[in-house]
């Protein structure tokens, strides 16, 4: 379905004017609406219905139109711009596939001192491990790629503790020895630098 070419102009001139005989009922009649037998609605009151419409989908129309993205969301101060829960059954919260060639399934940019994408784990077990953050599955190329640039490197591991439940492919900086540690068949290992 192709997008309208006209907008569903009410009660407002080409040029954006509203007409004068727009008037809004009143909040009893909002709540209650017109009903069968009852009053009849006056033309100020379909005008302003109509009017109404016609200004929320002219916002809507205008945030695609502005919009970088073919859906662009903007959180509003604490809230998320997206929060997206899986399912049952294992399915995803999110799921994004990147376009023909070189496009980019998911794109995440923070600013300031924004976290670009953040990532929490499951409580429910997947597997043998306690339910993943990210699950990346390479195809014809990787499943992560890190790019840095010239300032900041491509990968950061924020500096903490041993983990208490470690399984084997497990990466930690750990903050009291100082060190680089992967978990392999069962044992801790520190990674040193020559």
């Amino acid at each position: 379905m192709s997008k309208p070419s006209q907008l569903p102009r009410w009660a407002e001139t080409a040029g954006g004017t509203p007409a004068a005989n727009i008037v809004a009922p009143n909040g009893g009649k909002q709540d209650t609406g017109y009903t069968t037998g009852g009053d009849v609605p006056t033309s100020g009151v379909l005008n302003w219905l109509f009017n109404t419409i016609l200004a929320w989908v002219k916002y809507i129309n205008g945030v695609f139109e502005t919009a970088t993205a073919a859906l662009e969301v903007t959180g509003a101060a604490d809230r998320a711009g997206v929060a997206a829960t899986g399912g049952t059954g294992n399915s995803p919260g999110v799921t994004a596939i990147g376009g023909a060639t070189d496009g980019d399934g998911l794109t995440s940019l923070g600013t300031g001192h924004g976290v670009g994408l953040r990532v929490f784990g499951g409580a429910s077990t997947y597997g043998t491990v306690g339910g993943e953050g990210i699950v990346a599955t390479a195809g014809g190329g990787p499943g992560i790629k890190c790019v840095g640039n010239a300032t900041r490197a491509p990968l950061n591991l924020a500096p903490q503790t041993a983990p208490s439940s470690l399984n084997d492919g497990d990466m930690w900086y750990d903050a009291t020895d100082h060190a680089l540690k992967v978990r392999v068949l069962g044992v801790t290992k520190t990674v040193t630098v020559t």
